[in-house]
């Protein structure tokens, strides 16, 4: 099984036999999200050229936003105290 994203890229996952395939999947080339239809793939996400998540994203994925900021406070904190050395 093939995904096509919508700078033509294949991205071919190795799924279980005894799972429905996802419509999307994501472009592991571009980070983009692809799907199985290579004529009419999904339009991509953000700005083009655009690729993986930032390391900010895949905390938002894992924290609300209020342990996010604190941890972003916590690290600006640290690199201030650094600098001043």
């Amino acid at each position: 099984m093939s995904y096509w994203c919508h700078a033509g890229h294949e991205t071919r996952p190795h799924l279980a036999s005894d799972v429905a395939p996802p419509e999307l999947w994501e472009c592991a080339i571009c980070g983009q999200p692809a799907s199985e239809n290579r004529e009419t793939p999904p339009a991509p996400l953000g700005v083009a050229g655009a690729s993986h998540k930032t390391p900010y994203e895949f905390l938002m994925m894992r924290r609300s936003e209020a342990e996010g900021e604190e941890l972003l406070n916590e690290a600006l904190e640290k690199l201030q105290a650094s600098r001043k050395r």
